[in-house]
């Protein structure tokens, strides 16, 4: 893993990353995915890591394009309580519209979220197949991004399981108070948020436990970061450790201000629409608040190739299942539909929640 990660191309994507100029880094991870994988061969452990950055760009590129088609649905449910604008400012618009460069399409963001669920579920497979301590910790990510990926394409089931899949492994991994745990929970309570929103959408008499469900989580939130803050107020430091963990303290506490406001919101939500926040919160029947397994995901196909974007698919390669298409759904994911009842656009995972010095993955 170390060759690639030093490897001049993936210190410049990464770089590219960080500038959100994503194309430009998702170019020299094509590059340095095709050389590697006719020098390692496309299963090694030495890729898994290139393949999570490549499936990661991709997702974050398609997240930064439906901010855009968020705001066109937006602009133009405006336009409609508007007045009707005279012939000459259409023709000005239209014309204004000619000169702009082409934006990203449905279909574009949906050949992104394919070749990124690819990539992901290659890094996956490694990974898994590979009982190092850097590929579980590679793993925990690359289940966060199949979550994420999830929730951008509305398929909230899945996204619930990768996210407790990936918090499976982290429990075993850190120590109970670190922050690397509330993250999770904290993208599994916004996953049951969505969940349970898209529900009422589809049928306003809806119920179910996603609500119960979302509060716990952000309770688990809120019970780490306190733990956190007795882990630091408690153990013996140097001078500089002390003035650290002073600043980290205070930036908890702040978190956990606004955790507990999230949770008395949730709460009296929940009370009003008479569920009682007071009873025992659900538990599912496979692991924690895990639900039981798709039995079409369990029988996936693996995957054996994946596309590098805008360049040659592989041949023979075999694709497993795809992440529904975004078009098909006709804008009933959150992204592409606003309602009054929460904001919709998936929040992904607060930088905050993650430990002060992040760690090395791989």
């Amino acid at each position: 893993m170390d060759k690639i990660k030093s490897d001049p191309r993936f210190i410049q994507a990464k770089e590219f990353i960080k500038a959100g100029e994503y194309e430009r880094a998702l170019e020299f991870y094509g590059q340095l995915l095709e050389t590697s994988v006719e020098t390692y061969g496309e299963k090694a452990l030495e890729l898994a890591p290139l393949y999570f950055e490549y499936g990661s760009a991709l997702l974050c590129q398609a997240q930064e394009a439906t901010d855009v088609f968020g705001s066109a649905i937006k602009d133009a449910q405006k336009s409609k309580r508007d007045a009707e604008p005279s012939k000459e400012a259409e023709e000005e618009e239209t014309n204004d519209g000619e000169e702009e460069e082409e934006g990203p399409t449905e279909e574009g963001v949906q050949e992104d979220l394919e070749i990124a669920w690819e990539n992901l579920e290659v890094a996956r497979t490694i990974c898994s197949e590979n009982e190092t301590e850097e590929s579980k910790k590679l793993l925990t990510e690359v289940y966060l991004k199949l979550a994420d990926l999830n929730t951008l394409n509305g398929n909230y089931p899945q996204a619930v399981e990768d996210y407790n899949s990936s918090l499976s492994i982290r429990e075993a991994m850190v120590e109970a108070h670190s922050r690397l745990l509330a993250e999770v929970h904290f993208s599994l309570a916004h996953a049951y948020e969505y969940y349970l929103a898209s529900e009422k959408e589809k049928d306003p008499n809806f119920t179910g436990d996603q609500g119960l469900l979302c509060l716990k989580h952000f309770r688990h939130v809120l019970e780490i970061l306190q733990l956190r803050v007795k882990f630091l107020e408690d153990r013996s430091a140097s001078e500089d450790e002390a003035a650290a963990d002073a600043k980290e303290i205070e930036e908890i506490n702040e978190l956990i201000d606004e955790v507990q406001e999230t949770i008395e919101a949730k709460g009296k939500e929940l009370e009003e629409g008479g569920v009682s926040v007071k009873e025992s919160i659900p538990q599912t029947s496979i692991g924690f608040d895990k639900p039981s397994a798709d039995p079409d995901a369990a029988n996936a196909i693996p995957v054996t190739k994946v596309q590098v974007k805008r360049k040659v698919n592989p041949s023979g390669g075999v694709k497993s299942e795809k992440p529904s298409s975004i078009a098909e759904a006709k804008q009933e994911s959150l992204d592409f539909k606003q309602t009054e009842a929460v904001d919709k656009k998936p929040k992904g995972i607060p930088s905050e929640l993650a430990e002060a010095e992040p760690i090395d993955l791989c």
